[in-house]
């Protein structure tokens, strides 16, 4: 398969260490042997490769998405923590002041 040309980025190297390409995607933007070439106003994608760029562009979202998720919620229970700890001090520090 030839390589694949953008005007602006040059040439694209396959995906061969993509886990897209691992599971059988296409490799670099082809579909039945015809390139993609967005940058031409006449190019009318089709079903299969507007499917194929989707996938493409949004692999890994569901990982990055959980991962910030995870790493908010230690950020929200830690803060927690420490707004319980400080209104146990001021609670405390209130009781002496009696």
């Amino acid at each position: 398969m030839p390589p694949l040309v953008d005007a602006g980025f040059g040439t694209l190297l396959p995906l061969d260490g993509c886990p897209l390409a691992r599971r059988g995607g296409l490799p670099y933007v082809w579909s039945m042997g015809d390139a993609i070439n967005l940058a031409d106003p006449d190019f009318e994608p089709t079903d299969e490769q507007l499917i194929g760029l989707s996938k493409r562009a949004f692999a890994g979202v569901t990982a990055r998405h959980d991962a910030a998720l995870t790493k908010l919620r230690a950020e929200i229970e830690l803060a927690r923590v420490k707004v319980l700890k400080d209104l146990a001090a001021y609670k405390s520090a209130a009781g002496k002041a009696r």
